[in-house]
């Protein structure tokens, strides 16, 4: 079974990422990528779980979470996650990457 499926983000969704991955490993292009995860997740749990429902379960998309802001309101949070572009420092003597403080632990 896909287990790619059982990825979620914070949110509860697989996002788009999933209709790719799926286009990648099957060559099917999918039009609802939150239902086919569910169906996909659905065939993981019947292949894996020892405590499925008598009928086997039924494919639901996840439900989106949401956080509560300040003000009391519901809204949904994404947040993009990018990898750090800067390089570690280096110490010229060591070449063992400086902490923090920038005093090489090593050398001082």
């Amino acid at each position: 079974p896909p287990l790619t499926s059982l990825a979620v983000q914070r949110d509860g969704t697989v996002g788009d990422v999933y209709g790719r991955a799926v286009l990648a490993a099957t060559g099917d292009v999918v039009k609802d990528v939150e239902q086919r995860a569910a169906e996909d997740r659905l065939l993981c749990y019947q292949a894996l779980a020892t405590d499925l429902p008598a009928d086997g379960g039924t494919a639901r998309p996840a439900r989106v979470r949401t956080t509560r802001a300040a003000s009391g309101s519901t809204t949904t949070v994404k947040r993009a996650v990018k990898p750090e572009d800067r390089p570690a420092k280096i110490c010229p003597t060591c070449f063992m990457a400086l902490p923090a403080t920038g005093i090489c632990d090593n050398c001082d």
